[in-house]
C-alpha cells in the first residue's frame, strides 16, 4: 500500500503521466492492495484516512527514505474493502518479473483469454509494457 504513483520517478513524467490518466478518466487509488479477483469484480483494500494524500497531485518532497517529513500529515489506518468492477485488470508489480500471478489465473481458469506482458513476463520500462500491450489489444 503505497502513498504515491510512480514514487522516486522524475517529477516531470510522473506528472505527465498522472495528467493524462486523469484527463483519460483513470480513477488513481493508492493506499490499495488487491486482496482478490471473481466474477463480481476486483476486491480492494483501501486505506480512506484522512491523511492518504491525493494521488492527482504529482508534487512529492524529495527527501531520503531516512528523513521523516515533519510537515506531512499523518496516516491513519481506515480501511474498507471496496470491489471495483472490471472488464481488464492490468497489474504494474514493478521491474523484477513475477508471473506468478499469471499462472494461479491461469489455473484458475478465471477469464477466456489470459496474456502474459509487461512487467509479468519481462521486467523493463514502461515504453514497452504499454507497446506490448497495445500490440495485443489492436489483435484481440
Amino acid at each position: 500500500m503505497l502513498p504515491y504513483f510512480m514514487e522516486g520517478v522524475c517529477t516531470a513524467n510522473r506528472g505527465y503521466l498522472i495528467y493524462y490518466l486523469k484527463k483519460a478518466g483513470v480513477e488513481l487509488i493508492n493506499y490499495a492492495k488487491v486482496v482478490s479477483l471473481d466474477d463480481e469484480g476486483v476486491h480492494v483494500i483501501r486505506n480512506v484516512s484522512k491523511g492518504v494524500p491525493d494521488p492527482y497531485v504529482t508534487w512529492q518532497p524529495v527527501l531520503p527514505k531516512n528523513i521523516e517529513n515533519p510537515l506531512a500529515p499523518k496516516i491513519g489506518n481506515d480501511e474498507k474493502e471496496i470491489t471495483l468492477k472490471a472488464d481488464l485488470v492490468v497489474f504494474a508489480t514493478g521491474a523484477k518479473p513475477d508471473d506468478s500471478l499469471f499462472y494461479e489465473a491461469q489455473a484458475g481458469r478465471i477469464a477466456p483469454e489470459l496474456y502474459n506482458i509487461g512487467d509479468s513476463f519481462a521486467g523493463g520500462r514502461v515504453l514497452e509494457a504499454t507497446r506490448a500491450a497495445y500490440a495485443l489489444g489492436i489483435k484481440l
